[in-house]
């Protein structure tokens, strides 16, 4: 049973209230606010109000829709699905350069016209990223309940891979795979075209580019697609790539054991729990 402040008792009594959601985005540290984390409020304006460790601050206005939480009395997870629209270039950037996989979200409820006190806000998810999704001009994740992720192995249950490819747990050195070159002609602000490319099919898809010359110097993008001579990114860059641009191509890791094994050799060091049963719904 969740205590609500006397204010939000006597908001949720009237006939018509302003609630809005706060979401609280932990990139950095997973146990406490700094400098990375990231403060957005779903609504049209900016709002003053106090994280969950009564410090102020300024939610920024986003545009976030979601699903209703999905509560589970067995051992599944209660989750929702949430998607960010209209992701501007700074935004954009942002999500193309982080890996947002197990990263801490902390779901709240305020009402506009109650903003006085930190007790005014309610907690009504705490949980963490999963599954995202990232197209042009939106993104879209899956968001996990802390609270009943955690087993024995204190880590979530899934088919995927939870670690940062590249990273403590994966150990696999991803700068290894680091390739330098040029931009040839015919690209566009989403397909880099790079004619001495050799490498097979696919082989740089989930990986990152990053440009370190031209108009787009220091842009950071995830490779969604790679064939031949071209590089698919996911969202467009803020510069047409002009011939000569330099940039370093990494490779990256879709997540599932055949990847990890079969491009890596890294199966010793695969985070995810390959064996897990699949839900057979058409039997339920």
């Amino acid at each position: 049973m969740r205590d609500l402040s006397d204010n939000i008792i006597l908001e949720k009594e009237q006939e018509k209230t302003r609630p809005i959601e706060l979401y609280d985005i932990y990139l950095g540290s997973q146990t406490s606010v700094d400098d990375d984390t990231l403060f957005f409020a779903v609504c049209p304006e900016r709002v003053s109000f106090w994280d969950i460790e009564d410090s102020p601050q300024l939610y920024l206005p986003i545009g976030i829709s979601r699903s209703n939480i999905k509560h589970n009395m067995d051992l599944a997870i209660d989750y929702f699905n949430a998607r960010l629209d209209n992701v501007n270039l700074a935004l954009s950037a942002l999500i193309a350069s982080t890996d947002f996989r197990n990263k801490r979200v902390i779901l709240r409820t305020v009402f506009l016209d109650k903003l006085s006190a930190p007790e005014d806000a309610t907690i009504l998810f705490d949980g963490v990223m999963d599954k995202p999704s990232i197209s042009e001009k939106s993104m879209s994740v899956q968001v996990v309940s802390r609270l009943n992720l955690k087993k024995k192995t204190g880590r979530l249950y899934q088919l995927m891979c939870g670690w940062i490819f590249g990273g403590t747990y994966c150990t696999f050195d991803r700068t290894s795979t680091k390739v330098s070159s040029t931009v040839t002609s015919g690209s566009t602000t989403s397909i880099i075209q790079d004619s001495s490319r050799t490498e097979a099919t696919d082989y740089f898809k989930h990986g990152l580019i990053e440009f370190t010359s031209g108009e787009n110097n220091g842009e950071k993008r995830r490779v969604t697609g790679f064939t031949g001579s071209q590089i698919s990114v996911d969202i467009v860059l803020p510069y047409t790539p002009g011939i000569g641009d330099a940039f370093d191509l990494y490779q990256g890791c879709d997540k599932t054991l055949d990847w990890c094994h079969d491009k890596f050799v890294n199966r010793a060091n695969f985070g995810g729990f390959h064996t897990l049963p699949v839900e057979d719904k058409e039997n339920l």
